[in-house]
Parts: C-alpha cells; sequence; structure tokens
C-alpha cells in the first residue's frame, strides 16, 4: 500500500503551493477503485487548482530501477533454478550409482549365499545316499520267516513308525506296548532304573542321570530285563522321549536279550526332519527337535540336532552301531538274535511285515500320524489321539496297549464286539 501511494503520488503531483494527504483506509473497508478513482479524477475541495501533471523524473527513475529489479530477479532466478535442476540431477545421478552398486553387491551376496545354500543341499543329498538310511531286507534268512524269537524289541527312534509297529503286531494277536511298560511306568524310566540300581549295589555311587548310566563300568554289564517292566511280545517303543535305552544301555540289552529279535525303522530324513519340528500339534513351541536338542543324548550332545544335517547324522550313526552289534548273530553261539530293518513308507512294507510275521499285511498303516501334516490319515483311531498331560515328550504316553487283537486302555477291561473279557495285566485285572 505504501509502493502504491508513493507511486500514485509520482503520477498527481498537487500544484505548486498546495498539499495533499493520502491516508488510506483500514485493509478491511480499502476499496482500491474508489481510492484510485477519486485520486485521479482529483476530487477535492477545489477541483479546479488541480490538474494532471506530467510524470516526473523521480517517477521515470523509480520505473526503470524497479524494472530493472523485475529483470535481475528474473534472470537470478533462472540461474538458480537451472543450477538447482543440474545439481538434483548430479545428486539423483549419484544416488542412482549408489543403489545400482548396492544392487549388485546384494546380488552378489545373494548369489554366493544361494551357491552355498545349493552346496550344502548337495552335499546333504549325498551324505543321504549313505547305506545307513536305507533299509536293508536280506537281515534276516528265509528260513527263519515266521519263526523270529520273541520278545520283539524296537531299537528305532521317535517319529520313525513306532506305533506303526505297535498297531501291526497288537492287530495279528500279539501282546504290544508302546511307551509305557506297565500301567505306571514308561519302559526308558524302567530299564535307567534297574540299570541305576544294579550299579549302585555293585558300589558304583551314580545318579539317574544319562551322563552318569553313559559312563559306568561295563565290565560287569547289569541283567536288564524288560518283562521284569511289564511282560509284552512286542515292545515297539522302548525311549520315553527323554532317556533312551536303546542307545545308553544297548550292549546291556543286548547282551541280557540273548533270544530276541530287535528292530530299526528307517523314514525319508526330510520326512522324519519335518515330523520333529511339528509334533506334538498340540504344543506351539515345545516341538520334538528342540526337545532333543537339550537333553545330550550319546551321540547328540546339547546344542546339536538344529537341521536335518546334524539330526540324519546322529540317526546314522545309531544305526551303524546298532549293525555293527547285531550283524551275523543270529543263530551263532549262545546267541539266537536277529535283526529287522523296516522302511515304513515303502510300498511293500505291509506285503514284507507279513512274510516275517504271518500277519496278513492289511494290519499296517500309519498310526499316531499328525493329521496336520498328513491329512489323508484323518480318522485314524491313534492318529487323533489327544495328548495326555504331563506325558512323555513326544506325548503318546496313553496310547492303549494291544493284547491279542483288542484294546485295553490304562490296564483295564478289554472289549470287542462280540464279549467283554477280563484279562490281568500287572497287578490289575
Amino acid at each position: 500500500l505504501v509502493s502504491l501511494s508513493k507511486t500514485i503520488q509520482y503520477l498527481y503531483l498537487p500544484l505548486e503551493g498546495e498539499e495533499i494527504s493520502f491516508q488510506p483506509r483500514s485493509i478491511f473497508s480499502f476499496s482500491w477503485e474508489r481510492e484510485i478513482i477519486m485520486i485521479t479524477t482529483k476530487v477535492y475541495s477545489k477541483p479546479t487548482n488541480h490538474r494532471p501533471h506530467t510524470p516526473s523524473k523521480p517517477f521515470l527513475f523509480g520505473t526503470l530501477i524497479l524494472l530493472f529489479s523485475v529483470i535481475t530477479m528474473t534472470i537470478n532466478s533462472h540461474n538458480f533454478m537451472m543450477k538447482s535442476i543440474e545439481h538434483s540431477t548430479k545428486l539423483m545421478a549419484a544416488k542412482a550409482t549408489i543403489r545400482e552398486a548396492y544392487h549388485e553387491e546384494l546380488w552378489s551376496i545373494s548369489e554366493e549365499g544361494t551357491k552355498r545354500i545349493s552346496k550344502r543341499n548337495i552335499e546333504d543329498e549325498e551324505f543321504l545316499k549313505r547305506d545307513c538310511f536305507r533299509a536293508r531286507n536280506t537281515t534276516v534268512p528265509r528260513d527263519m520267516y515266521g519263526k523270529l524269537p520273541r520278545p520283539y524289541i524296537n531299537l528305532g527312534f521317535p517319529k520313525m513308525g513306532t506305533t506303526s509297529l505297535h498297531g501291526f503286531f497288537g492287530c495279528g494277536g500279539y501282546r504290544s506296548v508302546h511307551y509305557r511298560c506297565n500301567v505306571t511306568t514308561s519302559c526308558g524310566d524302567c530299564l535307567k532304573e534297574q540299570a541305576s540300581r544294579y550299579y549302585n549295589a555293585h558300589g558304583d555311587d551314580h545318579s539317574n542321570t544319562n551322563d552318569d548310566i553313559r559312563n559306568i563300568n561295563r565290565d560287569n554289564p547289569p541283567p536288564l530285563t524288560l518283562r521284569t517292566c511289564g511282560h509284552s511280545d512286542m515292545y515297539a517303543q522302548i525311549d520315553n522321549g527323554m532317556y533312551f535305552p536303546q542307545i545308553e544301555l544297548l550292549p546291556d540289552l543286548l547282551n541280557s536279550l540273548p533270544n530276541a529279535t530287535f528292530f530299526i525303522t528307517f523314514r525319508s530324513m526330510h520326512m522324519w526332519w519335518k515330523s520333529l519340528k511339528a509334533w506334538p500339534p498340540s504344543e506351539p513351541i515345545r516341538k520334538m527337535n528342540n526337545i532333543l536338542r537339550n537333553i545330550n543324548i550319546t551321540g547328540l550332545p546339547e546344542g546339536k540336532g538344529r537341521d536335518l544335517r546334524e539330526m540324519s547324522e546322529w540317526f546314522c550313526w545309531h544305526v551303524e552301531r546298532v549293525r555293527d552289534l547285531l550283524d551275523n548273530s543270529g543263530g551263532n553261539g549262545d546267541r539266537n538274535q536277529y535283526l529287522v530293518e523296516v522302511d515304513i513308507e515303502e510300498e511293500g512294507v505291509g506285503r514284507y511285515m507279513q512274510d516275517l510275521f504271518r500277519i496278513h499285511k492289511s494290519c499296517w498303516g500309519h498310526a499316531n500320524a499328525n493329521v496336520l501334516l498328513h491329512p489323508e490319515l484323518k480318522g485314524n483311531g491313534t492318529a487323533e489321539l489327544e495328548m495326555p498331560k504331563g506325558g512323555g515328550a513326544h506325548g503318546v504316553g496313553d496310547l492303549p496297549w494291544l493284547i491279542r487283537g483288542k484294546i485295553i486302555k490304562g490296564g483295564g477291561l478289554v472289549m470287542d464286539e462280540n464279549n467283554a473279557t477280563n484279562i490281568v495285566v500287572g497287578n490289575k485285572k
């Protein structure tokens, strides 16, 4: 407003000797048109004494300065804008270069990581081609088919078809136990207690820990007996998920059972690892693979078992150890021991088991399967048992006993379609 008033004063100067006062009104009530008209038409008290004045030199000079300033500002703005554009272009180019270099480095790292993973996978696949991951069907002579000595004892690992063996022999009319050797005690706890009690009685002060039982003097092995734990034809799982007699007490078991048939079960290591990570389905965090890593088992020290390779190495070590102790033992000297190797995923496994034990192949099937991983088995009897509270690490402590094709839950009454029969189980009737 001040600049405008100055300019108008330069344009319309009063006559010599007269003064004019220009005071703009409030910005809220100021009317440009009204003020300009008032000034240009010279509506004053003495209009005849006023006339339009020729622009003065100061006005022309001010106008030139104004034009020059506008031109200078325009040029400077243009230069500034061009410099800004140039700077932005350089900055964008630099960022693009950095981004490209980063992506190249990232791709290089990713490519190197992929190569390492591919190399590890190739090494794993080569490792998994070893004989210790393949079940042999030549361990039992043909003339022993249908004549293998009892008891039958599974030396395999959890989630390797233990309940399939349990169901197969129960279906065939044999007495079969799984996990628990009697109503209240697991087979693993019973054998561990036997070994500990024996060595304590013979002057070895050992507590019930894996390390103590593992390091005991083997010069005088304990006379272990599963029949003391619970009388059965088939012991489908002798570990309790925390203690593994088939590892810690393997030589003692073989010495104590000179007439027996032992089992090792096999399956795809990939599927076994997947099953360990998903079992039990009712536990979102405490899965079996993590449990096995933290309990310090012989061959699998605490902290090992983090991946498929480490768990497979443990399995391979156990298989080779069992084979070394049992190969060529059948019918030799005072021992009548045989090793049966069963691939639970092999297509003809039912037929093979039928030939060995004269039990119809229809008795073979998936049991205790995780229906989340195997939805095709939904409805299978043992596949959907609820996990027991406070049971074993793998939650199969309440699987029923199978006796001559009938089912006993908790050592109670045996029922079939036609009748109910009382059978003595331990001290229960």
